[in-house]
């Protein structure tokens, strides 16, 4: 996962080129699911391919970061009525317990 702008590789340091665009599913309050397209880049030198994740998306997450984050924070929980689609206690709880870990916030 890359910021947009970035022009090198994380891994080796190589130069990126733009390699192809995909669809992801992002999942916001109200229970609204939208597509946004996701660029990709593929390193000239170790040929690793790197996704541009926007702001309002943390990487491997399907939710949008304000959502997470309010679990997390306990601003929001799963009873809220804006959140009774999604998403389950478990994996509010993963979101905890990995934000403890492994801050991604």
């Amino acid at each position: 996962m890359i910021k947009k702008g970035e022009t090198t590789c994380p891994k080796c340091g190589g130069k990126l080129k733009y390699y192809d665009s995909i669809r992801r599913l992002v999942k916001g309050s109200n229970g609204r699911k939208y597509f946004i397209t996701i660029d990709r880049y593929i390193c000239k030198k170790c040929h690793s391919t790197h996704r541009v994740i926007p702001d309002k998306l943390l990487p491997y997450k399907h939710y949008e970061k304000d959502i997470i984050r309010g679990f997390i924070e306990g601003e929001k929980s799963s009873y809220d009525l804006e959140y009774e689609d999604y998403p389950s206690e478990s994996v509010i709880n993963e979101w905890i317990r990995t934000q403890k870990k492994h801050p991604f916030l």
